[in-house]
């Protein structure tokens, strides 16, 4: 019995240190990642999820860079199922499987992972942006601009919120209350390419051609596709 018992604390032991070497290999990966190498970032992820296969934290950042990097939507909510399978409370794997079912065109499915992330953790921010996103390809424009509301009072500074509230209230007919927020999102970033395609529009809308002409222009000399990332559900003439 001792022996045994002997052998278990051992083998204890060793998952241990192996969950832990696997942690650091993930930080080392998304370091690697964060520098624009990612060879070495895939390398890593798939090192770490080898020694330690109930890495929940490696799935899901593999699954980001296989959405973000490589394009893979399959591969990516592979790997989200992996990690939600591992830790079924783990909130940033439903929170970008959201983002891959959103971009697989499964807005439904999105929208319930978006809830399921907020379930478990209210405060997560990025939970509303991909929420109110779901939401507006759902068709749900109020909501869309209340979870984009939410995430601009937790952070007065993300850009990117004033961007998606400005679609929905344009959607919705308000292009002025449209303008304003792509305006403030120019104020926190001049170079924000997706701000000036949508107020291009914007201004188009409105009957200000110059101005649409001068920010579609622009938008597309800091991006070649500018519009590459809209959620607009409308037709634009």
């Amino acid at each position: 019995m001792f022996i045994i018992d002997l052998e278990f604390s051992r083998n204890e032991k060793g998952a241990t240190m192996s969950a832990e070497e696997s942690k650091k290999i993930v930080k080392k990966a998304m370091d690697a990642a964060r520098s624009g190498d990612m060879q070495p970032a895939f390398t890593g992820l798939a090192q770490a999820i080898k020694l330690d296969p109930k890495n929940a934290d490696a799935y899901h950042h593999r699954a980001r860079l296989l959405l973000q990097v490589m394009g893979d939507t399959p591969g990516a909510i592979m790997d989200c199922d992996k990690a939600i399978e591992i830790d079924p409370m783990h909130h940033l794997a439903y929170g970008f499987r959201s983002v891959a079912r959103r971009e697989k065109g499964d807005y439904e499915g999105a929208l319930e992972d978006a809830e399921k992330s907020l379930e478990i953790k209210p405060d997560y921010m990025a939970g509303y942006g991909v929420r109110g996103l779901a939401k507006h390809m759902c068709g749900d424009l109020e909501g869309a601009i209340a979870d984009a509301s939410k995430v601009i009072e937790m952070l007065p500074n993300y850009y990117e919120a004033y961007v998606d509230r400005g679609v929905a209230k344009e959607e919705l007919g308000d292009i002025q209350g449209a303008i304003n927020d792509y305006n403030r999102a120019l104020e926190i970033r001049p170079q924000c390419a997706r701000a000036f395609f949508e107020r291009s529009i914007a201004k188009k809308m409105a009957g200000d051609e110059e101005g649409a002409n001068a920010d579609m222009e622009k938008a597309a000399s800091l991006d070649p596709n500018p519009g590459g990332r809209s959620v607009r559900t409308k037709p634009v003439d």
